[in-house]
């Protein structure tokens, strides 16, 4: 099965985004596979109208071991999840977007890759990298045990992922999964994530481990648009432009989003019938703390 994942837990908030969430893939897309995974708490606040399968997501998936929410977690264990639901191909959407178009032509490109997500920087140990942010790089090289010559060090961010069942992505989840729990030393991390250690962090020491590439899409529009204030587009050319909207980062006044983009979000629910709106969710933020 080649379809989207969805990993909602936590606040009530997450169940209603990706209530919405599937609500959009659902409305350009009528026949795309969705799975859903959430605590069963959360599956009547999702509901199953728009959803595939709908299944119970373990809290060894989620907390810690001291019973804490821990999205990293959650987030380095996409392809076992999505493999143990049958899917063989399988497009991981964090929860807190909305789509803008039919996703599939973006499945389509990403067919044939074993493994993908949004690449903000790249570069070699030593080069200045765009959002390379969570921990130096002496530091990350060191703590992942990266022995290739020369590394390549991206920069990612996982608000997107592709994973297809592969030796690679075999390898990637295994890897993945050692480094979470082994954990990354607090006190060596240059920016805080929530009181977590950040996914994206361990995305990017397993790639520079593993030797994995990633690679820009070629479709027509960009995966997804991040609002900020630094990110100036207007209205037509993110709708036109992006498959996806995504609320990022906090809640609060001080949100990283953006009005101008909070209001597109919920005009679209809206038109597709939701009453759950931007304010209500993001202040749900695991982020927040």
């Amino acid at each position: 099965m080649t379809g989207v994942i969805l990993i909602a837990f936590g606040r009530r908030g997450y169940g209603l985004m990706a209530r919405n969430l599937a609500l959009s893939l659902r409305h350009y897309a009528p026949d795309l596979p969705i799975i859903c995974y959430a605590p069963n708490e959360l599956h009547g606040i999702i509901g199953r109208e728009n959803i595939t399968q709908l299944l119970t997501l373990g809290k060894e998936y989620y907390t810690n071991g001291r019973g804490k929410i821990d999205p990293c977690k959650a987030k380095c264990h996409i392809y076992e999840l999505g493999i143990k639901a049958g899917m063989e191909k399988m497009l991981y959407l964090d929860v807190d977007a909305l789509a803008l178009a039919d996703i599939t032509p973006m499945l389509d490109n990403l067919n044939g890759t074993p493994f993908n997500c949004e690449m903000v920087g790249k570069g070699k140990v030593g080069d200045r990298i765009n959002y390379l942010i969570w921990a130096s790089q002496k530091d990350t090289i060191e703590q992942f045990n990266v022995k290739r010559n020369n590394p390549t060090l991206y920069a990612t961010q996982t608000s997107w992922a592709y994973f297809e069942r592969s030796k690679e992505a075999d390898a990637m989840q295994a890897h993945l999964k050692w480094h979470q729990t082994k954990g990354f030393p607090k006190h060596l991390l240059t920016h805080q994530w929530g009181g977590a250690i950040p996914d994206e962090l361990m995305y990017t020491g397993v790639l520079a481990k593993l030797g994995l590439d990633l690679k820009p899409l070629n479709t027509d529009r960009h995966p997804i648009f991040f609002g900020n204030k630094n990110n100036r587009k207007s209205v037509d050319a993110v709708v036109n432009g992006y498959y996806l909207l995504s609320l990022y980062g906090n809640g609060g006044s001080k949100s990283l989003t953006v009005g101008t983009w909070k209001r597109l979000y919920d005009t679209h629910v809206r038109k597709m019938g939701s009453k759950y709106l931007s304010h209500e969710l993001l202040n749900d933020k695991f982020v927040n703390a």
